[in-house]
């Protein structure tokens, strides 16, 4: 079945080197100029995945404008992998950057409160969104906390009743929270996510109960859910085998694993 991953990263530069001792040992990082990507392209083929989309993070505000060139040289490539933008809210001359990101022609941002040091409803992150809609960028974020059994709540920044201050301020907007609404406090994605227009991914779904991904997909609706594994964090088969006994039916497993995301990428993924 054709398998999108709306949810994935390849390292070079500073972030591989950061992370370079695991990823090489899973091979994930090849011994070549564009080793990340390499990685991705390499591992996609064994794991069934026909196309991913790669989501990087500007965890400091001045290294934004050098990853959006990154970015753009990765699309230009022709290769199955579509890069998002690098957006922060503390970057320099954060209007110049949404214009050039807006000319690059990119699909859509990522953003990550928690690593990026921001709660969603922040003020400066006002003009990001109006901009976004505007223009038909979507804002796919990291929401809820990390992967750590044990995390400190007065200090997390990504709280699904701060996203849903965002849906409700900018109706139309196209706005992802990626990990089933938020990893490790779906409770609170339930209460207030559920039932409106933003949309899922499964990224990270292997830490979930069976049960609750299958019950959250029902209550959310499979045409609002995205296929995403946050790869190379977490493997291809394995995270599709969980949201394939979670989706009700072959149909709404189409859609998740791929129709979705042609929806929403429409045209712009012709050109890959």
């Amino acid at each position: 079945m054709k398998t999108i991953d709306f949810h994935s990263h390849f390292y070079n530069g500073a972030r591989a080197e950061g992370a370079e001792e695991y990823l090489i040992s899973k091979g994930l990082v090849l011994k070549t100029a564009d080793g990340g990507l390499d990685g991705v392209l390499y591992w996609m083929k064994q794991g069934g995945v026909d196309f991913s989309v790669n989501l990087p993070v500007a965890v400091k505000a001045e290294n934004t404008a050098e990853m959006n060139e990154r970015a753009v040289k990765y699309n230009s490539m022709g290769k199955p992998v579509m890069s998002f933008g690098a957006i922060h809210p503390g970057c320099p001359g954060l209007e110049d950057t949404l214009y050039g990101i807006k000319k690059s022609g990119f699909s859509g941002l990522k953003i990550h409160p928690q690593e990026q040091g921001f709660y969603p409803d922040d003020e400066r992150m006002k003009k990001v969104y109006k901009f976004c809609r505007d223009n038909s960028i979507i804002v796919l974020a990291h929401g809820g906390a990390g992967t750590e059994k044990e995390f400190d709540r007065v200090s997390l920044k990504g709280w699904p009743s701060l996203f849903r201050s965002v849906i409700d301020d900018y109706p139309g907007l196209k706005f992802i929270v990626a990990h089933m609404g938020g990893l490790q406090v779906w409770d609170e994605a339930m209460k207030y996510l559920c039932k409106t227009n933003v949309i899922f991914d499964t990224a990270y779904c292997l830490l979930m109960d069976d049960m609750l991904l299958k019950e959250i997909i029902a209550a959310h609706g499979a045409g609002k859910v995205l296929f995403g594994t946050d790869f190379p964090w977490q493997p291809y088969k394995e995270t599709r085998d969980k949201v394939a006994k979670a989706a009700a039916s072959k149909e709404e497993l189409e859609l998740i694993l791929h129709g979705n995301a042609e929806k929403l990428l429409g045209k712009a993924l012709t050109i890959f």
